[in-house]
C-alpha cells in the first residue's frame, strides 16, 4: 500500500511541477532562440521524471516495512513499547 501511495503521489506531483517548470523554460527559451519550444533534449527531461518515482517507491517500502516490524506495529505492541 505505501509503494502504490508513493507512485500516485508522484504521478499527481509531474503535472504541476511541467507546469512550474514550462513557465520558466517558455519565456527563456523565447528570450535565447525566439522559439517557445526549449531546445532540450528528451533525455535530461526524462531522468528526473522516471527516476522520482523509483526513488520514492524504494524509500517509501524500505520505510514502511520497517516501521511494519517494529514492536508498536503488533497487536498490543504500542502498550508494551512504551513502558
Amino acid at each position: 500500500m505505501p509503494a502504490w501511495e508513493a507512485v500516485l503521489t508522484c504521478v499527481i506531483a509531474l503535472l504541476p511541477a511541467s507546469l512550474v517548470c514550462a513557465a520558466v523554460l517558455v519565456p527563456l527559451s523565447i528570450a535565447v532562440t525566439g522559439s517557445a519550444v526549449p531546445a532540450l533534449a528528451g533525455g535530461p527531461l526524462a531522468a528526473p521524471a522516471a527516476g522520482a518515482p523509483l526513488v520514492a517507491v524504494a524509500t517509501t517500502t524500505f520505510v514502511g516495512r520497517s516501521a511494519m516490524r517494529s514492536a508498536a506495529a503488533t497487536p498490543g505492541g504500542l502498550a508494551r513499547a512504551v513502558s
